[in-house]
């Protein structure tokens, strides 16, 4: 079990993100502090995730944002993160 903790707590809280008066930019920030943790998850575990999440919210958002890191970062396979054999460009779909 995995908890995404960041230091300044309050920038990623439920209400942070559902707040009324949150500007785009503040959630972009928000997304990308998610992401990344995310995928510092996957990368201890050496495994690439199925991404599957509920349309028209902040999920969707995020497995999207998550997504494109995945595949950028497994486009190249000399530099990819995840250096296992098991895990190859080729299988993420």
């Amino acid at each position: 079990m995995f908890t995404i903790r960041h230091q300044d707590k309050s920038t990623i809280s439920y209400y942070s993100m559902n707040r009324g008066d949150v500007k785009d930019t503040e959630m972009d920030e928000i997304m990308d502090i998610i992401v990344d943790s995310l995928i510092s998850v996957f990368v201890t575990l050496g495994t690439v995730p199925i991404i599957r999440c509920p349309r028209g919210n902040a999920a969707e958002m995020v497995g999207e944002k998550l997504d494109k890191k995945l595949r950028e970062n497994l486009r190249d396979a000399r530099n990819s993160l995840f250096t296992t054999d098991s895990v190859q460009s080729g299988q993420v779909r």
